[in-house]
């Protein structure tokens, strides 16, 4: 999966990957970030271009106590599968992609998940290190009629069948004093669709009174359904 990333430099002690989500979503769709916290330095990837260039936009803006510096990062080596995966081990025969699913997004948004059943794992990629952390926490709850176990898996290697993985677009045209509603008080809709889906939501002018919000998910464009279309539709 091609990225394009950003550094964003002279970042406060205190922020979080959720801080730089809550600022850089409105740039573009994201697909991971990295926090360098002993360099005060962020590496924020995007699914595109044109992300990447909106969120250099951004420089100068203040987060938490402290105004950053955002630039193009084109020496940036990816780590998202070295970071980002968990292994699950001794998943139930019975367990599916909804269990973990159900349980996991608790630890951050997913990306996707991998199923051997097999040998009873499985391999969940979150879009950041902090979602990835927050998973191992959850080693020993029991999913169906198993305990897990929830380890880092910096070997892990992307599936061949990820190949068919691709961004699913949903764009929605609303009135500008309404836009608040779609996005939802304190963006609480937004944060129900990343929990749900790990689709990211952002929102661009149109015409003089109206707006576009886009919604766009990185999903299995071969499968039978979109998450994010099924739960827009609910």
């Amino acid at each position: 999966m091609s990225t394009v990333t950003v550094k964003v430099s002279n970042l406060s002690s205190g922020a979080t990957a959720g801080d730089l989500d809550e600022v850089f979503f409105l740039a573009g769709s994201i697909v991971y970030i990295e926090m360098q916290r002993e360099t005060q330095v962020a590496f924020i990837s995007f699914r595109d271009l044109q992300g990447a260039q909106n969120a250099l936009g951004f420089s100068g803006k203040m987060i938490v106590d402290s105004p950053i510096i955002v630039t193009m990062a084109p020496d940036y080596q990816a780590l998202a599968s070295t970071m980002t995966t968990v292994k699950v081990s001794h998943v139930s025969v019975g367990a599916t992609e909804g269990d973990l699913q159900n349980v996991f997004f608790l630890a951050g948004s997913i990306m996707y998940i991998e199923m051997h059943r097999e040998t009873k794992v499985a391999y969940i990629t979150f879009r950041d290190l902090q979602g990835a952390k927050e998973a191992v926490n959850f080693s020993g709850a029991t999913i169906v009629d198993s305990s897990v176990t929830v380890t880092m898996a910096p070997d892990y290697q992307l599936s061949p069948s990820l190949v068919q993985m691709g961004t699913v677009t949903i764009q929605l045209m609303c009135k500008t004093q309404r836009v608040g509603l779609v996005i939802g008080k304190g963006r609480a809709t937004i944060k129900a669709i990343l929990a749900d889906t790990g689709a990211n939501v952002t929102t661009s002018p149109l015409m003089p009174g109206y707006q576009v919000v886009t919604i766009a998910s990185f999903e299995n464009v071969q499968g039978y359904s979109s998450p994010v279309a099924s739960f827009i539709c609910v």
